[in-house]
């Protein structure tokens, strides 16, 4: 069911842990990443190949990116996908402040709605399980 799958965008050093530690939780988790080959890399996650694809198992998906251009770049993707599908997006991509404040700029409007949510314990916390999770956005979320 929709509802029940976590979605996961960027499989790298962080998204993959985390992933993969979803899955061993019992959670169902559908992935994209840019690079295919990091789709194989996880055990128990369904692979998408493209983000329509990944919005059609999760209206919650979590954002593991690099830097604030990706987040931007797939932020912009998912605008029209959240006309058919609203979106929550979990960003634990670390964007600060100002950029937190653009993508809630960018994202008025659409049937988006956005959580950042900045990790700590990096590549090692993710691993074991242990990761701090920040968040800040609409309470209602």
């Amino acid at each position: 069911m929709k509802n029940h799958v976590i979605g996961i965008i960027g499989l790298g050093n962080m998204g993959q842990p985390i992933s993969a530690n979803l899955a061993k939780c019992g959670y169902q988790v559908a992935a994209y990443d840019v690079d295919a080959t990091r789709l194989q890399k996880v055990d128990n996650v369904t692979a998408c190949t493209s983000l329509v694809a990944l919005a059609d198992q999760a209206h919650t998906i979590l954002l593991s990116l690099p830097d604030l251009t990706a987040v931007d770049r797939v932020i912009r993707q998912l605008h029209d996908i959240s006309k058919d599908h609203p979106i929550k997006i979990i960003d634990t991509s670390t964007v600060g402040p100002n950029g937190c404040a653009e993508i809630v700029k960018n994202i008025a409007g659409h049937s988006i709605a956005y959580l950042d949510s900045p990790v700590s314990g990096g590549v090692k916390g993710a691993k074991a399980a242990t990761l701090s999770v920040m968040c800040a956005g609409d309470q209602s979320l």
